[in-house]
């Protein structure tokens, strides 16, 4: 039985009728709420269900966002990124629309032409899109399903920069003083900018050589431990002597307080950063203005990329480089995205297999 009978205050009796997924009904005669409990579980056998309160776009967001957050517990990062994604719906003035009302002509026209300047943004706010709509036609919210069959923003995988170590201490010399040395312990470690920013005085311990990033801070969603080489603990504690005074945070703000977000710190430092560092380099090499330098291009993760190039460069295997980035596969994908990075590789294990060898025949011959 789905009907509850109930008396307010005035003694007056109604009768609510509770369907899972369908809002409540009330009705002052138990006969009419019978009848329609009857009418609906009939129409629900059928296959009909009745709609909801009509949400906006916004709405939408918001909930998918929420929901996806309680039972995924994602990275903080991750989480930026998609309310970032959700808020262009907002900027192009779509968000506050009724999902009922939105057409497929507006919001498909208004994709292609973001896609024009940011294809990745365009790829990612429709993703977010279509994840929204799914849960809310899940949650009986109605609206036109052409919106689903908008087709996927291809984008080409950008090929990522890897800087020499000229270029990090160059890029690091117009970030704020108490920031300089960040680009090179970055660029050495790997680590996302997010965890970065998330570093604490409580997760680096310098005399035993390591540091920690907490799964809930990680991509992957796994305890990442990272032991640091001697020259790394020099950078950190260069860094730390560096920070604004009390400051419990290894990069913060000039405040001593951590970083509110990634685009914050992009905002202010990062893209200030690198644009002076570009124009430097061309009055260095007597280059014409706005002629465009590697600086122009780079983003904050090429300074993971720059670590893997280095380590790789420095002669680290590729599954140790994958285990102190926080990769679990090995090093498949160390190898598959950075397999120029390894062209002695064969060469290399060749002669030691040789060498190997050699070894064991001379034991035989010796006995």
């Amino acid at each position: 039985m789905s009907i509850r009978t109930r008396t307010d205050a005035r003694g007056r009796v109604s009768h609510q009728v509770r369907l899972p997924g369908e809002r409540a009904r009330s009705f002052p005669r138990l006969r009419d709420a019978e009848r329609y409990e009857m009418k609906r579980k009939t129409a629900r056998a059928s296959g009909d269900h009745e709609s909801a309160p009509p949400i906006t776009l916004a709405d939408a967001l918001e909930g998918a966002i929420g929901r996806w957050v309680t039972a995924a517990s994602p990275a903080p990062s991750s989480v930026t990124a998609a309310e970032r994604r959700a808020r262009w719906w907002t900027s192009v003035g779509l968000a506050q629309k009724r999902l009922d009302l939105l057409s497929l002509v507006e919001c498909e026209d208004a994709l292609v032409a973001y896609a024009k300047q940011s294809p990745a943004g365009a790829k990612g706010s429709l993703e977010w899109f279509k994840r929204a709509l799914k849960d809310a036609q899940r949650r009986r919210q109605v609206f036109d399903p052409a919106l689903l069959s908008i087709p996927p923003i291809k984008t080409s995988e950008r090929e990522g920069i890897a800087l020499e170590l000229d270029e990090l201490q160059a890029l690091g010399s117009w970030f704020p003083p108490h920031l300089a040395l960040m680009p090179e312990i970055v660029g050495s470690l790997g680590l996302r900018i997010g965890e970065a920013l998330s570093l604490s005085d409580d997760r680096i311990n310098l005399e035993a050589g390591w540091l920690f990033i907490p799964a809930a801070l990680c991509k992957e969603g796994r305890d990442k431990w990272i032991e640091l080489a001697e020259f790394e603990r020099a950078l950190i504690a260069g860094q730390m002597m560096a920070r604004p005074a009390g400051s419990v945070h290894l990069f913060p703000m000039a405040s001593g307080q951590p970083w509110p977000d990634v685009p914050s710190f992009h905002h202010h430092v990062w893209r200030p950063a690198k644009k002076a560092a570009s124009r430097e380099l061309r009055e260095q090499q007597g280059l014409a203005p706005g002629t465009s330098t590697r600086f122009d291009s780079i983003v904050p993760h090429d300074l993971r990329h720059t670590a893997i190039s280095a380590m790789a460069a420095g002669g680290m295997r590729p599954e140790v480089i994958a285990q102190r980035v926080g990769h679990s596969d090995g090093g498949k994908l160390i190898l598959s995205r950075y397999r120029h990075l390894f062209p002695d590789e064969m060469a290399t294990q060749l002669a030691g297999y040789g060498a190997w060898r050699s070894g064991r025949l001379a034991k035989v011959v010796g006995s």
